[in-house]
């Protein structure tokens, strides 16, 4: 069996090139880490995808300079987490040929996940007919190659060889029978995740009170106009420059206004940020002042561990998109061909509609009419640089 290991690596046995090759894998399918943020991986997990012998080889590509370990752990909480050092957390890769016998488990779905392995069977009606580089061209060889890459993480969200893709490169996406492709997504659809979370956490544990000013933010997010109502009332006093105060990059965007994309990234980044960090922010005060209630609860939620409104949010997410949207589509139209990309979906044309209502049925068990978005893909010419 030939798998991808870091170019110039040389590993000396077949275990540094698991380890090696299992980071390469889990590095691709996220920008975080591609930056170089730490992969939790457990003990058992580290086994099963690496041998026994793991730690071994583990302190011996960290003493070559190749991985780098975070030591710190929780029993029962976080793992140890290990990332590929700077040089190697690259996407240029050679192959490496495995020793009969051993093999490299790059699909991870549970037997008893329905769902999440008859998304898995569905991979092999897309194809790639050409790939883009850096990021992009990693994951679309292993698509050409249908050599998938799929695991399901403990939040429950599928992190897949499509999911790695940028949105350039997902427009080349083709079916093998050639149907036109429909990429489905709801508006908002983080905002309005963590609102209906904040909702539920403050009716069920807060002392706070919930109000009508909290119930408008769900109802925006829900419309697909939080970002905008937030754009509206940041562009009256302050520039790009100004929302980036404490940012590094502040000082080369000295005169350029605020748009929507700038207050998305910005609101997602102050939710899913340490509350420090989300209080310094400065569209945290203008969450503060429309939403003061969601204000409050977000650092709440947060006050412990900072990563549990993200947690929560792709709990939820899955269980909307994958075990609830998905479920539904297939129990309805089996021969669905169809991929999520976390809070979006891939389907062919003729089979939007069935997803639009499945979304919506799905939503509206939490009193929710959510604006859902269609785009048909646009194969165009260029090929997307990562």
């Amino acid at each position: 069996m030939k798998i991808d290991i870091p170019q110039g690596s040389a590993p000396t046995n077949d275990t540094e090139a698991l380890v090696l090759s299992g980071l390469l894998d889990m590095t691709s399918t996220s920008r975080d880490r591609r930056f170089g943020f730490y992969i939790p991986i457990h003990s058992q997990l580290c086994i099963e995808l690496f041998g026994w012998n793991y730690k071994k080889a583990i302190c011996e590509l960290s003493r070559r300079g190749l991985v780098e370990v975070n030591n710190k752990y929780s029993a029962g909480r976080f793992p140890k987490s290990y990332r590929l050092k700077d040089r190697w957390r690259l996407p240029f890769t050679e192959e490496y040929t495995l020793r009969k016998g051993n093999r490299k488990l790059r699909i991870r779905i549970e037997q008893d996940d329905e769902i999440g392995n008859l998304l898995v069977q569905k991979f092999n009606q897309f194809y790639l007919p050409e790939v883009a580089q850096g990021w992009d061209g990693f994951n679309g060889r292993q698509i050409q190659r249908a050599d998938y890459y799929a695991v399901r993480c403990k939040y429950g969200r599928l992190h897949t060889s499509f999911t790695g893709l940028k949105r350039e490169s997902r427009t080349r996406l083709q079916t093998i029978d050639n149907q036109h492709l429909i990429e489905i997504d709801v508006v908002n659809c983080q905002p309005l995740l963590a609102g209906v979370i904040v909702k539920q956490n403050v009716q069920s544990t807060s002392t706070i009170c919930w109000d009508m000013r909290s119930e408008n933010f769900i109802e925006l997010c829900s419309k697909g106009q939080v970002y905008e109502t937030l754009l509206e009332e940041i562009r009256r006093t302050m520039s790009y420059r100004d929302l980036l105060t404490g940012s590094p990059y502040q000082e080369r965007y000295r005169h350029r206004p605020v748009n929507r994309k700038d207050v998305k990234n910005q609101f997602l980044i102050m939710m899913f940020a340490e509350n420090d960090t989300m209080r310094k922010m400065p569209i945290f005060q203008y969450v503060r002042k429309l939403w003061p209630v969601i204000a409050k609860a977000i650092q709440e939620i947060k006050e412990h561990q900072y990563q549990k409104l993200a947690w929560d949010c792709q709990r939820f997410e899955s269980k909307i998109m994958i075990d609830g949207v998905c479920s539904r589509v297939f129990r309805t139209s089996p021969e669905t061909i169809l991929i999520t990309i976390h809070d979006g979906i891939l389907t062919t044309a003729d089979k939007s509609e069935l997803v639009h209502g499945c979304i919506r049925r799905e939503f509206s068990q939490f009193g929710i009419v959510p604006t859902v978005n269609e785009k048909i893909l646009d194969i165009s010419p260029s090929i997307a640089n990562n």
